[in-house]
């Protein structure tokens, strides 16, 4: 049996098409962000996928049941480290977090019109909002509330 094992800054190749692997622990131990060039109308852009927004395992709760006292630490310094990426195309690991489905409908609608998959400011903007939503979970624990039980 063969093992492959990705680290912080290596490439995968997969055709003519490099993908840059970035380490972003804190979600999970594992948790990697992804960015690769893509070409649209003969423009060169970055397309970048942010690896660990749940915040369930961030909750208290499962910091304590599992043992994982460095992954609050870890979100933040992987969210940090990833911010300044020149990201062009902000690709979601779900449908939600980039509106994939209504910007496809937008597509649909108007074949002819920009791309709106294509927008630089959405990558700074997505992980504000996820660094945001962490935020609101500390202050709901501060209250009592968990994560895990809401």
């Amino acid at each position: 049996m063969h093992s492959c094992f990705m680290k912080d800054e290596d490439i995968i190749t997969l055709g003519n098409t490099r993908i840059r692997i970035v380490s972003t622990p804190g979600h999970s131990g594992g948790v990697i962000s992804l960015f690769f060039e893509t070409e649209e109308n003969g423009v060169r852009l970055t397309a970048g996928m942010h690896g660990g927004a749940g915040l369930n395992t961030l909750c208290r709760t499962f910091i304590e049941r599992f043992d994982r006292k460095q992954c609050r630490k870890e979100f933040l310094e992987g969210i940090e480290r990833v911010y300044k990426e020149p990201v062009d195309i902000m690709l979601g690991n779900h449908a939600g977090h980039n509106r994939t489905v209504e910007k496809r409908q937008l597509m649909i609608q108007n074949p002819e019109g920009t791309n709106p998959f294509i927008d630089p400011s959405e990558w700074k903007r997505y992980l504000d909002t996820v660094k945001n939503r962490y935020e609101i979970m500390l202050e709901k624990e501060e209250a009592g509330v968990d994560l895990i039980e809401m």
